[in-house]
């Protein structure tokens, strides 16, 4: 009985790994089998109220990539901050709007100065309560210790659809700048349909 029992497991132990590499080609577009380069999202569209008497809501009406960040953070915002420039400056988004939140209410932030940030519009949270309300409404936002004003995000770049709402959502920060556009040619296309 224990040489059948070691023969099965030796079996087991060859077969399964040959059985996961032949699957793989297979399961791998299930598990990303989305259309888009981003990944597709149903949240509903929030107003974050601004510092300077806007709203989120006052940018609906057209595609709007949207970035939060914060003033302290060293390195996803920055470079979550230069693909929102890239896609900016690019001729083929010229229909859509690129919006930088800042999740720290104060002064204004160093981050945008040291950086070519062309066509982005800079703004700042009204206050520090509208930075933890974000925390529960976007997806993939995660957000604590606010009695210190620190702010721990996923620095994702949304994009909100014409109607505020969050469409696609771009969770890493080295980004494909010509598939993030495509996946805006896509949308465009199902918004003129």
């Amino acid at each position: 009985m224990k040489s059948f029992l070691f023969r099965l497991r030796a079996g087991l132990l060859l077969t399964c790994p040959i059985a996961i590499a032949f699957a793989f080609p297979f399961v791998m577009p299930l598990i990303h089998s989305s259309e888009f380069y981003g990944h597709g999202s149903n949240a509903a569209a929030y107003n974050i109220q601004l510092n300077n008497g806007e709203s989120l809501s006052d940018y609906q009406g057209r595609f709007t990539y949207l970035f939060l960040g914060f003033q302290g953070c060293s390195q996803a915002c920055p470079r979550q901050l230069l693909n929102l420039a890239a896609l900016a400056n690019s001729n083929q988004l010229k229909q859509a709007q690129f919006l930088y939140v800042d999740l720290v209410a104060g002064s204004a932030s160093n981050v945008v100065a040291e950086h070519s940030v062309d066509n982005v519009l800079f703004r700042q949270v009204a206050n520090f309560q509208q930075a933890t309300e974000v925390s529960q409404q976007f997806p993939g936002y995660v957000a604590s210790n606010f009695d210190a004003q620190i702010v721990d995000h996923s620095a994702y770049l949304y994009l909100l659809d014409p109607r505020g709402e969050v469409s696609l959502v771009y969770t890493q920060v080295n980004l494909e700048i010509d598939k993030v556009i495509q996946d805006f040619k896509q949308l465009q296309q199902g918004e003129i349909l």
